[in-house]
């Protein structure tokens, strides 16, 4: 058979749109699958129907509840502890806290503060650690230093 203009298959696959409100007879006539009445059904509504992708994205998210502080939360520490687990003569740091388990290696990175609260008996030496006046008054009585003291 010649290849004539007439014997070519359509070159389109996609079916043509189905027109909408274009009588009884097209199939799709009356209220043209806008239903009853309402915003939706009157014209110009389309605008209204279309939602950005951003906003049905956003949409999907889960809201995250509760309250979350900006940074680690400051940790005090009695001279009672301090006592219970160092011996005559140790240093006290960020370090051998988290080794001796006293606090977490994630509290560690905060603020840590010695509270004075009862005397001690051990000479501590105390290096990269705030301390209250009187944990200070009380290591010094004891014959403990400080090393380096964080502001």
């Amino acid at each position: 058979m010649p290849v004539k203009i007439h014997n070519l298959a359509s070159v389109s696959k996609t079916k043509p749109k189905k027109r909408l409100g274009r009588g009884n007879s097209s199939g799709k006539g009356t209220y043209s699958t806008r239903g009853i009445k309402g915003q939706k059904a009157r014209s110009g509504s389309g605008g209204m129907r279309k939602r950005s992708v951003m906003r049905q994205l956003i949409k999907k998210i889960p809201k995250l509840g509760g309250f979350r502080t900006p940074g680690p939360l400051p940790v005090s520490l009695s001279l009672e502890i301090i006592q219970k687990f160092y011996e005559d003569g140790e240093t006290v740091n960020r370090a051998s806290l988290v080794a001796k388990r006293i606090i977490t290696a994630r509290k560690a990175r905060g603020i840590i503060k010695i509270i004075g609260n009862t005397k001690i008996k051990n000479r501590l030496l105390i290096e990269g650690i705030r301390l209250s006046k009187q944990a200070q008054s009380l290591i010094e009585k004891a014959g403990g230093s400080l090393l380096k003291q964080e502001t």
